[in-house]
């Protein structure tokens, strides 16, 4: 990855929106489309679908794509993050930017991110932070 820089930002969602495919009370699977409102070191909005299943009445795993459009370290463009959590979410979560989805003066962005949530999971009233430990090409 070229030069390591970490960037920190809050996001509230603008959007949620599921649409159920299985909820048997037991299983639920869910697509969800969701648009958020990016403040901080990333400054922007994004958009995007995720597959989301929760057992028993707790998340279990989820997946899915988020098109970013933002300006971080004063360069503007966009990337897409690519999330993918398992094991109810407890240390299993992984936000990674696609290689290679960087546009514009974002081209070259590699990175990886991590979320802290404020209140439970799934509350998307409640506010979200994204570190994002990067480099630029």
């Amino acid at each position: 990855m070229p030069t390591a820089a970490t960037a920190t930002a809050s996001f509230a969602f603008e959007i949620w929106e599921e649409e159920p495919i299985v909820d048997d009370g037991h299983l639920r699977l869910h697509r969800t489309r969701f648009r958020k409102r990016w403040e901080g070191e990333i400054a922007g909005r994004s958009e995007g679908e995720m597959l989301m299943v929760h057992v028993a009445g707790q998340p279990a795993a989820y997946c899915g794509f988020e098109l970013v459009t933002a300006t971080l370290a004063g360069r503007t463009g966009t990337f897409v993050f690519h999330h993918n959590a398992g094991a109810g979410l407890d240390g299993g979560l992984s936000l990674a930017v696609v290689p290679g989805s960087g546009t514009g003066q974002l081209a070259g962005l590699a990175g990886s991110a991590r979320i802290e949530i404020a209140g439970e999971v799934g509350d998307t009233a409640a506010p979200h932070r994204l570190i994002l430990d990067y480099g630029l090409g």
